[in-house]
């Protein structure tokens, strides 16, 4: 495969059809979670030099391209590139995916595909003004992997407006209990206990805490 990558190359990437190709191991730690983790541990491969990847060369060839030679992102190349930018935790090419998809709203499939990946990597901004227009399953989604707690808020918010269940900066124990009650807060299944209540604490009041703490205990089977 012609790269036409820079030398000296101290890596070789061995594929599933058996190409290899010769990149720079500081390149790769760099840009990828993945090869970061291989050289911390002190992997075989790490070592040797040499990583067998799962996938063909063909797949990794427009990334490699992009990471080499700045290549812009084309929107139509982001389905395939999405694998393996979140397998191999590719967070150099956030900025880039950001700025091809700033305009985007909630609705549009690859938005809903995306929106984790840059919860992951800090980009809130981005994922923001889609929230009241993606679907609920998306959202569910999107929470579980968010690190700011505005993007937990207003995600939580919305889930709360589509109930038709208010919440206030004055909402009482009586309150939460009934949002609780009514299974809004119960279908959030797939984030995690404390994260919900953390949550609660900041938009509700520090009492509903330990009011949710409370009534959790007969919902526990409903959580994972």
């Amino acid at each position: 495969m012609d790269l036409e990558l820079v030398s000296p190359t101290d890596l070789t990437l061995r594929f599933k059809d058996e190409v290899e190709v010769k990149v720079h191991a500081n390149v790769m730690q760099e840009c990828s979670g993945f090869f970061r983790a291989m050289y911390k541990s002190g992997m075989k491969e790490a070592t040797s030099n040499q990583v067998e990847l799962e996938e063909p060369s063909e797949e990794w060839k427009p990334v490699l391209k992009i990471l080499y030679h700045q290549i812009a992102i084309q929107e139509e190349d982001i389905e395939k590139l999405l694998p393996l930018v979140d397998k191999y935790e590719i967070h150099s090419l956030a900025p880039q995916l950001a700025s091809v998809a700033r305009d985007w709203t909630g609705e549009k499939p690859l938005a809903q595909k995306l929106g984790s990946h840059f919860l992951m990597y800090g980009y809130n901004d981005i994922v923001r003004p889609w929230i009241p227009t993606a679907p609920s399953k998306v959202l569910v989604k999107w929470m579980d992997h968010a690190t700011d707690v505005s993007i937990l808020q207003i995600a939580l918010k919305e889930m709360y407006r589509r109930e038709q269940v208010g919440v206030k900066a004055s909402n009482t124990v009586r309150e939460v209990q009934a949002l609780v009650q009514a299974g809004v807060l119960l279908t959030v299944q797939s984030v995690t206990r404390w994260r919900v209540m953390y949550v609660i604490s900041v938009v509700c009041c520090a009492n509903c805490v330990e009011a949710y703490s409370q009534i959790h205990k007969k919902h526990t089977p409903t959580f994972g």
